[in-house]
């Protein structure tokens, strides 16, 4: 997927982020980075179609859930459990669960289908969302910004052919960085899974 999401940044720009954010955040917006990193795109123009496609992506899950959502999750053993565990979620936490939701690896597009079926207010969903993706585009936008760099100046050395430890300092942390992303995930998989 990456090399196709690479693909269309180069052919697309910021339209390719806008759709990838949809789908999947972190992994366009670190794409993105690294094509601002080599002057294809500009960073904070990234940032704008990378809130754009997020919050359409959202609510887009939010209005299936307020439209479909009790029927589809009733016949959907592996729904069932993780709208379980949404739904606890949103008892407890309301707002600022709407808020955090992009920080939830794994349940993203769940929790909000959940909140949709839980007939939350359209219009409280896509501000809460708004204020989240904001939140969420500034801590993962730096982050990627600096990791883009990172990998820009690695593939700068390999091409260079000098950069042999600094192409493996960079695929360590690289590594590290999808490890630790990984193990949250896992994480919070489990958490999801958990009988009531």
């Amino acid at each position: 997927m990456i090399e196709w999401l690479q693909e269309l940044i180069i052919a697309y720009g910021y339209i390719a982020v806008a759709i990838g954010c949809f789908f999947e955040g972190e992994t366009s917006i670190l794409l993105g980075a690294i094509a601002a990193q080599q002057d294809v795109i500009w960073f904070p123009g990234v940032l704008i179609a990378g809130l754009i496609g997020t919050v359409i992506g959202d609510n887009a899950w939010f209005y299936a859930g307020r439209y479909m959502g009790k029927p589809f999750i009733a016949r959907r053993p592996a729904w069932r459990a993780r709208a379980r565990y949404a739904g606890r979620l949103l008892d407890r936490y309301g707002a600022g669960l709407i808020i955090g939701v992009r920080f939830f690896y794994g349940l993203r597009s769940v929790i909000p289908f959940v909140i949709g079926a839980a007939r939350v207010s359209p219009l409280k969903f896509f501000i809460y969302d708004l204020i989240g993706t904001l939140i969420w585009l500034s801590v993962i936008g730096l982050l990627m910004y600096f990791l883009g760099s990172a990998v820009g100046r690695a593939l700068t050395a390999l091409q260079s052919d000098r950069g042999g430890a600094t192409l493996l300092i960079a695929g360590l942390a690289l590594f590290a960085v999808f490890a630790a992303l990984f193990a949250w995930r896992v994480r919070l998989d489990r958490r999801a899974r958990r009988p009531d």
